[in-house]
């Protein structure tokens, strides 16, 4: 798979692409990010990684590459600039220092919601919605979303737990272990995940908002009723 670098400094560059190398990737290094977003728009690489002073940028230059995923690496670990970073588009976000496993764990991860295929075992299914717990895929309407590794993690909770009101903190807890941030992060991924199942995001059926208490994937069939004349209705 075709990986770019998108790292102004050298010395970094040179060690991520070895990383990335001994691990079966090809890699393309750009120091400028112009030449990188450049690049991107005409090779549509599988992956991009993206140093932290080009990532805002890139990841809005870069938002019409969908099978593209992006990885934003950052010395600076705020909860405020990893929201932004992944509001703006960003499919993970690696602080800085980290280890060459942790890299290529990471990067692998994002890169297996990539695949296409639909398998005809292992899927969990709840109304409209499916999963492979083992491929780690999962469809809408038997059309695959292209969901990034936390936001897989994230759905497969509410699957697992249909029609039950998931907090903050639980889903926190589950997904960022050890983390203090992670229960304001699930509302960035919330709203990544609605944009990618629901008809309308901003009218959300199937991932409800249960205010003061979590969210909630409703798995009725009287919700996915719902759901069906919804759809058939703005068709008309």
């Amino acid at each position: 798979m075709l990986v770019f670098v998108l790292e102004r400094e050298e010395k970094a560059a040179s060690l991520l692409s070895a990383i990335l190398e001994e691990a079966g990737f090809m890699v393309h290094v750009f120091h400028q990010k112009e030449t990188g977003f450049e690049a991107a728009l005409h090779q549509e690489p599988a992956l991009i990684i993206l140093d932290e002073a080009g990532s805002l940028v890139g990841l809005n230059t870069l938002g019409g590459l969908n099978s593209t995923r992006k990885i934003v690496l950052s010395a600076r670990a705020t909860e405020g600039e990893k929201i932004q970073a992944l509001e703006s588009g960003a499919d993970d976000y690696i602080t800085k220092p980290f280890s060459a496993c942790e890299l290529v764990a990471r990067v692998r991860a994002v890169l297996r919601t990539t695949q296409t295929r639909l398998p005809a075992n292992h899927v969990l299914s709840i109304g409209s919605l499916s999963i492979d717990l083992d491929a780690r895929r999962a469809w809408a309407s038997e059309q695959e979303l292209f969901l990034t590794a936390t936001e897989f993690n994230l759905l497969l909770q509410f699957m697992r737990h249909p029609d039950r009101v998931l907090g903050r903190k639980e889903l926190g807890t589950k997904l960022w272990p050890g983390e203090k941030e992670g229960r304001r992060i699930v509302d960035v991924y919330i709203r990544r995940l609605r944009q990618k199942i629901e008809f309308d995001p901003s009218h959300p059926l199937q991932l409800v908002t249960c205010r003061g208490d979590g969210y909630m994937l409703v798995g009725s069939n009287r919700n996915q009723e719902s759901i069906s004349a919804t759809r058939s209705n703005e068709a008309r």
